[in-house]
């Protein structure tokens, strides 16, 4: 894989990036901002559902831009890709190929989703065992 994780499917997790965070923040702060993602990611792909079918493709550039910063931050650098291709066509007015790329983020963001939600378990389960053997120590 190389570092920017282009060799990665789109829909595939970068845990690279996810490991560089656990090196950089508390445990419990990387678990939050897992779970405000997955939260507010679903609403973001729900509103370019919205715009797509509104047929709002400023809406749906401002959506793509946001979203694109925060799938590349938690580990959804394929993802973030087709965002920023998503903007960038329709920051330049090739608004079919825009929303072709908003509708192929659309049809990947489930794996990839899921594929942050099994890590976000993982990492709740190390959490909790990592707490349960502290416990121990402590008795």
């Amino acid at each position: 894989m190389s570092d920017d994780g282009s060799s990665l499917h789109p829909s595939q997790l970068d845990v690279s990036i996810l490991e560089q965070l656990a090196l950089d923040m508390d445990e419990s702060i990387i678990l939050t901002v897992l779970t405000m993602f997955l939260a507010d990611g679903q609403e973001l792909i729900d509103q370019i559902k919205l715009v797509l079918a509104s047929g709002d493709d400023d809406a749906l550039g401002k959506i793509a831009h946001k979203l694109k910063g925060n799938t590349a931050t938690c580990g959804q650098t394929g993802l973030s890709r087709v965002l920023h291709d998503c903007e960038n066509s329709i920051r330049a007015g090739d608004i079919s190929k825009g929303r072709e790329h908003a509708r192929a983020f659309l049809a990947m963001a489930p794996a990839g989703f899921e594929s942050l939600s099994n890590y976000l378990e993982s990492l709740k389960r190390q959490s909790a065992q990592k707490a349960s053997l502290k416990d121990k120590d402590r008795r």
